[in-house]
């Protein structure tokens, strides 16, 4: 989920402000995704096709997970009762949520092309879906065969149970594509730490200081984010950001309080946190600085989701109290020529740390990419263009010989001409 190019980004921004209810407001836009009939919706999820999961009143009264996708909110049915809630989406557009059973019993669901499927429990009567990553790995909790909630990952038809840090009960809220789960267990009847899950091994976190902490959610980074109890503690947790050992207190946005729901590549945070003792706003964080995202002329927001292109959903109260589901999207100058470039190296970097091209093929289209930053910075745009050009013809090359998959060959070469249509002559 994973690269961020502003020239994305812009197109993204003219898609999504075509025909909506939207506001703009400093650098912002925040988009009403609307309902499913009902007065009401909430998002909670978000994919980098900007594909948005939540749920929405219907004009039935029930209440059903949704699709929104371009200004057409979908329905996603349920299980067989009357509530479904969506609560991610990869960039398959798999949903993972949770939906009433006809018996009235909650269960964990996995939706793909139109088709919610049923994913059981860990032996108990109910479960709950809340992470989904591109390799098809869902996470939640479900009860099990004793009557405890235990956080569990679902891949492939099985549902396989993660254990606790000691104590009765587990939560699993997300899933990196490394396969990395986080979430939070109880150590003893009156505490609960947030985990990070890798291979077999529940590993606790930590806190703030204050004993309890719930982590919701984790990049491809190793980073976690969710809330905890600091000390001296006013009873309010904050939102923090937990990396190689250490957790971070993120702060507020004026009074106590604040939690972290998303994150993503960019290591860009998405939260709500209180401004006054009756306010509660959504936020996006960046290098130590939190971002009021305001609303759509109500007095509250709050935020969930965040993808790599730093669009954030969750919902807003809007003017006429109602809450409705919404997008904020940060309107933001175009990407230069050499900030493009720099994120190609990147992209051929992540290729080489994950095995697809050995180091000699990632440093010969690293050296092609550098050269051609020097060429530029020597004002010689022709000669940047030729460098451009052999730089996809040699990927081009990767691609035909069977060394590089053709979705990221072509991703490369799309980056590349991106540039090239900026520069060349």
């Amino acid at each position: 989920m994973k690269k961020l190019f502003s020239i994305l980004l812009m197109a993204l921004l003219m898609s999504v402000s075509l025909g909506l209810p939207v506001t703009a407001q400093d650098g912002l836009i925040i988009t009403d995704l609307g309902t499913l009939g009902g007065t009401r919706s909430y998002a909670y999820g978000i994919n980098n096709l900007s594909q948005v999961v939540g749920y929405s009143d219907t004009i039935a009264g029930q209440t059903h997970a949704f699709l929104w996708e371009a200004g057409d909110m979908t329905d996603l049915g349920t299980l067989g009762g009357d509530v479904s809630v969506a609560h991610d989406i990869n960039d398959q557009g798999q949903v993972a949520g949770y939906s009433h059973i006809s018996s009235g019993q909650i269960h964990a669901f996995l939706w793909q092309d139109g088709t919610m499927t049923d994913l059981g429990t860990l032996g108990g009567s109910e479960s709950s879906a809340y992470g989904i990553n591109d390799l098809s790995q869902v996470v939640g909790y479900s009860q099990t065969a004793s009557g405890m909630y235990h956080a569990f990952l679902w891949q492939d038809g099985v549902m396989m149970d993660l254990g606790t840090l000691g104590g009765t009960a587990s939560f699993a809220y997300d899933v990196n594509e490394l396969g990395q789960v986080a979430g939070y267990s109880y150590i003893d009847p009156r505490e609960y730490h947030a985990f990070l899950w890798e291979d077999g091994v529940m590993r606790d976190l930590g806190t703030l200081g204050g004993g309890l902490s719930v982590a919701l959610d984790i990049n491809n980074k190793s980073q976690v984010i969710g809330h905890s109890l600091p000390l001296p503690t006013s009873g309010a947790m904050d939102a923090f950001l937990w990396q190689d050992g250490v957790m971070t207190d993120l702060g507020t946005l004026g009074n106590d309080g604040s939690v972290a729901f998303g994150i993503n590549e960019q290591s860009q945070v998405a939260g709500y946190s209180r401004t006054t003792i009756e306010q509660v706003l959504a936020f996006l964080w960046e290098d130590g600085t939190m971002t009021d995202l305001g609303t759509l002329g109500g007095s509250y927001s709050l935020a969930f989701g965040i993808n790599d292109l730093g669009q954030v959903v969750g919902y807003i109260q809007t003017a006429s109290g109602e809450e409705h589901a919404s997008l904020w999207t940060v309107s933001l100058p175009p990407a230069s020529p050499e900030e493009q470039i720099d994120g190609i190296i990147e992209h051929i970097a992540r290729l080489v740390e994950t095995g697809v091209l050995n180091t000699g093929q990632g440093n010969a289209l690293q050296s092609k990419l550098e050269n051609t930053l020097r060429q530029l910075d020597k004002v010689n745009p022709q000669a940047a263009c030729n460098l451009l050009q052999a730089f996809t013809n040699q990927v081009q090359s990767l691609v035909d010989g069977g060394i590089l998959p053709f979705d990221e060959g072509q991703l490369l070469i799309d980056e590349a001409n991106a540039v090239k249509s900026q520069i060349c002559p």
